[in-house]
């Protein structure tokens, strides 16, 4: 069995440190139905940085020539990753407990004003959200055709445009789709309002549509099982039906992740493209498992070898990516390159940056996620940081939904909450950029809104 790691021992302590703080931080909300939401969020660093350096150290390997190209190319993976890996739990813990140690209460009046502007709009923003999203998938499909539409649904996520016949130029149409995701945060609501059970078939309906038009395994665990889970956290269950609901959960979400990557492709491929073109690749399931994940290490091993190379870096993209708010060709247009996150030099984009340590990778394919880009920033030092300030956030999110958690017509605020920091923490500047966007629309609408009020005072 060939060794990974250069100290077995270091990366065992450090994946069991992570495996006990994040126990700890489950402990510490699970009287809350944040705790769902939570560990929705978490698994997978649960599993990549926890269980994934626990593999390591055991010297198990994931089967997966990508990794086997980065050992050869960097060397094994440095004690300074674990490092970072054990400061990044202390920081997750105290940011956690900080609070309970301190003794600082959430005051949750001003967030109760402030959503009290869209009391009695819940059903209608509920619909509204998903009536955008599905039709801009409806103009999409309409300007590529269905077929076209749903063969290259995944292909086209990763950013091939073969097949598209000159219509790549509609993609931007499907990232605004995204916008009907933002639904679930009026679910608590929605499920409270017995007259109003149908609608809960939209959302459904919404997130299988979006799967098949991206390929995107976000678009169902987003929609389906984020829904499924706010529900679960809105119902008191005994211990039998609890325990049967998470085992249906986490057999679902490990189900979706092994086999959901691209497999609308796939079904759409047998029956309208090319069969030669589907994969045909065999893996074990234990392979599958740790290659959806481990790469979490291996790209804080990635960051943490680059920053004794070349020192701390930021990204320009990620600096840029708040201006995403329009698209690239209008910068282009206007001669404002310098301002899109889409125009700057490979290097300067952190996930292309990071796929440059894995030279067998597709470019621009391995996000180093929260963990790794503080490994970019600063080993260690930045680990704690960004493990404290993420689980300081979440724990104040979590104090707000215990506080409004008996009234459902508010609580979409901290599930708001929940998403923008769920979504903005993987640090992807294209996700960062489509946020932005919707941002954007939304404090336009929220001016107008209060606008029109005063007008008719």
């Amino acid at each position: 069995m060939n060794s990974l790691v250069e100290s077995p021992l270091l990366a065992l302590f450090s994946g069991s440190l992570y495996l006990l703080c994040s126990l700890l931080v489950f402990i510490r909300v699970r009287r809350s139905g944040f705790f769902y939401l939570l560990a929705y969020s978490e698994w997978f660093y649960i599993i990549g940085l926890g269980f994934g350096s626990i593999f390591l150290a055991l010297g198990v390997s994931s089967d997966n020539r990508i990794y086997e190209e980065y050992i050869l190319q960097n060397g094994l993976i440095g004690d300074a990753t674990f490092y970072h890996i054990i400061f990044f739990s202390v920081g997750m813990f105290f940011g956690a407990f900080i609070d309970k140690m301190t003794g600082i209460k959430v005051d949750s009046e001003n967030s109760i004003k402030f959503v009290s502007h869209f009391n009695g709009n819940q059903i209608f923003l509920y619909r509204g959200f998903i009536f955008l999203g599905l039709s801009f998938l409806i103009v999409y499909m309409f300007l590529v055709g269905p077929v076209t539409a749903l063969s290259t649904a995944a292909a086209a996520r990763g950013g091939s445009t073969e097949g598209l016949e000159g219509a790549s130029g509609y993609l931007f149409l499907k990232n605004l789709a995204q916008i009907g995701g933002l639904s679930i945060i009026f679910f608590p609501f929605l499920i409270d309002q017995k007259k109003f059970k149908f609608d809960v078939f939209f959302i459904c309906f919404y997130g299988i549509f979006l799967y098949l038009m991206t390929g995107a395994r976000a678009a169902i665990f987003d929609t389906l099982i984020l829904a499924m889970l706010i529900w679960f956290s809105r119902k008191r269950l005994g211990v039998a039906k609890k325990t049967f609901w998470i085992c249906c959960f986490v057999f679902l979400g490990l189900l979706f992740t092994l086999y959901g990557k691209g497999l609308s492709d796939s079904l759409f491929f047998s029956g309208f493209g090319d069969a030669d073109v589907v994969s045909n690749e065999v893996e074990s399931i234990f392979g599958k498992i740790t290659g959806q994940f481990i790469h979490l290490v291996y790209s804080i091993d990635a960051g943490v070898k680059y920053f004794f190379e070349n020192g701390s870096t930021i990204s320009s993209a990620l600096l840029l990516a708040p201006l995403g708010i329009f698209p690239g060709w209008l910068y282009s247009y206007l001669d404002l390159e310098a301002l899109s996150w889409q125009h700057v030099d490979w290097v300067d984009n952190i996930v292309c940056l990071n796929t440059f340590s894995y030279p067998d990778a597709e470019p621009c394919t391995m996000p180093p996620y929260y963990s790794g880009v503080s490994a970019y920033l600063g080993p260690i030092t930045f680990g704690f940081i960004f493990g404290f300030v993420k689980f300081f956030i979440y724990q104040k999110i979590s104090n707000l939904w215990h506080q409004l958690r008996f009234r459902s017509e508010v609580l979409w605020l901290p599930i708001l909450y929940f998403i923008l920091v769920a979504r903005l923490s993987v640090l992807i500047p294209n996700v960062i950029g489509l946020f932005s966007f919707f941002a954007f629309v939304g404090i336009i609408i929220y001016i107008f809104r209060i606008f029109f009020i005063r007008l008719k005072i």
